[in-house]
C-alpha cells in the first residue's frame, strides 16, 4: 500500500527565468484603480522562538499564541527582485512601486511574505492595486514550495481556478534558485471568524466548505491506491511520548486513548485513497458570501479523505475552546459542514467515510494539546484540560487500561 505523500503526477512548477504570465493579467481586473504611490516598506524583524524541532502531521490554528516575525532578506525586494517579479506580467504592465510586508508564521515553517504591486497599465496609464503571496522555503523545509505549487498547478486546472464557487489562490510562479512561490492573496474572511456565531451565514459558510472538500474529495485519480496509516500512528506516539514528561498527570488516560486510536487505524483495511488537503481547518479556508477559498497546499497528498474531515472537526471544537465561542453553535455548524459534505459523496462511499472520521478528530485535538503543553510548554492547567476535553469529544472511546501486574502475569504465562 502506497503511503500517503506529497509528490504527484502533473505539470511540473516554472523555473524563475519564465516568460510573462498571462493569468495574471486577469488579476488586474479584481482589484480598484488606484493612484496613489505605495512606498517601499521592507524593514527586516528578528526571529522571537527557535525552530520546532519535529514536522508535524497536521498544522495547528494557533497562530495568535505561537507567531514570530520573520526576517525580511534583501534578496527579496531589492531591484533585481523586483524585476524578476516583473516578468510574471504582461509585456503591457509594469511595476511602479512595491510594499512588501512579512507576515507571522509559526516555528519551524516556512517565510511568508505580503506583497501589494501598484502596476501600471503601459497602454492607458491605468494603475492597479495586485496583492499577492510569497512562500520562501526554510533550511528546515527545502522542497515544500516545488511540491505546493505543483500541488496548486493540479488543482487550478481541475477546475478549483476557473470555478467561482469553490477555489484556490491563483499559482503564478515559481522562482526555483530562492526556492519560493508565488500566489495570489486569498480573498474572502478566515473561517474562524464565524465560527460559533450560529446563524444563518456561519451555517451557510459551513456547508460551502462542506461542498470544497467533497470536491476535492471527489478529483478522480488516474490509478487506484490504498491508503496506510503508519505515519498517522507514528505521530500519534510522538505526541504521547512527549505529553507523559509533560504532564504526567494524565499519562495513563492519554496511553488509553492512544491505544484506542492506533487499534481504529489498525482495522482500515483497502480504503482507496484520494486526494487530501492534509491540513484542513477553518485557518486554512477563507469564506464570502458566495465562495469559499482554500489555502495552504504544503501537506496536500494521496491518502484517506476521513483525514481531511476529522482534522476539521477536531479543529473547529479547539479552535471554538481557545477563543471561548459557543461550543453548542460550533457543533452545529460541524453538523451542517458535514451534512453537506456527504450530501456531495456517493452514499457507500459516505457512510466508510464517515466511520473513519472519529480517529483523525481525536488525533487532530491530541496534536493540539502535544503543542500546547509539549513545545510552547503551556502549563495553564485548564487550557490543558480543555485540549483534553476535545480528545475526549472526539468520538472516540478510550481502550480499558490493564491492571499494574498485568505485565507480569503475561510474562510468567
Amino acid at each position: 500500500m502506497d503511503k500517503c505523500t506529497a509528490s504527484l503526477s502533473g505539470p511540473i512548477g516554472w523555473s524563475a527565468g519564465h516568460s510573462a504570465h498571462p493569468g495574471v493579467v486577469s488579476l488586474l481586473n479584481q482589484f480598484p484603480s488606484t493612484h496613489h504611490t505605495v512606498q517601499l516598506a521592507a524593514q527586516a524583524h528578528s526571529i522571537g522562538a527557535s525552530p520546532v524541532g519535529a514536522v508535524f502531521l497536521f498544522l495547528m490554528p494557533l497562530l495568535a499564541m505561537c507567531a514570530v516575525r520573520v526576517p525580511l532578506p534583501e534578496a527579496l525586494f531589492n531591484s533585481d527582485f523586483r524585476a524578476r517579479l516583473g516578468s510574471i506580467f504582461s509585456e503591457h504592465h509594469s511595476i511602479a512601486d512595491l510594499t512588501i510586508q512579512p507576515m507571522r508564521r509559526r516555528p519551524g515553517s516556512r517565510h511568508v511574505f505580503a506583497y501589494k504591486l501598484l502596476v501600471a497599465d503601459k497602454r492607458t496609464g491605468k494603475q492597479n492595486v495586485v496583492e499577492l503571496v510569497g512562500k520562501q522555503d526554510t533550511t528546515r523545509a527545502v522542497g515544500k514550495a516545488a511540491k505546493e505549487f505543483e500541488a496548486m498547478r493540479l488543482l487550478w486546472g481541475a477546475g478549483f481556478g476557473q470555478d467561482h464557487q469553490f477555489r484556490i489562490p491563483q499559482p503564478l510562479h515559481h522562482f526555483e534558485d530562492l526556492r519560493m512561490i508565488i500566489q495570489e492573496k486569498a480573498r474572502g474572511t478566515k473561517l474562524r471568524s464565524f465560527l460559533g456565531d450560529g446563524n444563518d451565514i456561519s451555517f451557510n459558510h459551513a456547508r460551502m466548505t462542506g461542498q470544497w472538500l467533497a470536491k476535492l474529495h471527489n478529483m478522480p485519480l488516474e490509478s487506484l491506491r490504498e491508503c496506510a496509516y503508519e505515519a498517522e500512528k507514528a505521530s500519534l506516539r510522538t505526541f504521547v511520548d512527549a505529553l507523559k514528561n509533560d504532564q504526567p498527570q494524565l499519562e495513563s488516560e492519554l496511553r488509553q486513548y492512544a491505544a484506542a486510536i492506533e487499534q481504529r487505524f489498525d482495522l482500515f483495511q483497502g480504503v482507496a485513497a484520494t486526494h487530501v488537503h492534509g491540513d484542513f481547518h477553518p485557518d486554512h479556508v477563507y469564506v464570502a458570501n458566495n465562495f469559499v477559498t482554500v489555502i495552504d497546499f504544503e501537506r496536500f497528498c494521496i491518502g484517506d479523505p476521513a483525514r481531511d474531515l476529522g482534522s476539521f472537526v477536531g479543529h473547529m471544537r479547539t479552535t471554538a475552546y481557545s477563543l471561548e465561542k459557543s461550543i453548542e453553535f460550533a457543533d452545529r455548524e460541524i453538523d451542517a459542514f458535514l451534512e453537506s459534505y456527504f450530501g456531495a459523496m456517493p452514499e457507500a462511499l459516505g457512510n466508510a467515510i464517515s466511520a473513519r472520521v472519529a480517529p483523525y478528530a481525536a488525533l487532530s485535538s491530541l496534536e493540539a494539546l502535544y503543542y500546547v503543553a509539549s513545545v510552547l510548554k503551556v502549563t495553564n492547567p485548564a487550557r490543558v484540560a480543555m485540549y483534553m476535553q476535545c480528545v475526549r469529544e472526539s468520538g472516540v472511546a478510550p481502550a480499558e487500561a490493564e491492571p499494574p501486574d498485568a505485565g507480569t502475569r503475561k510474562a510468567s504465562a
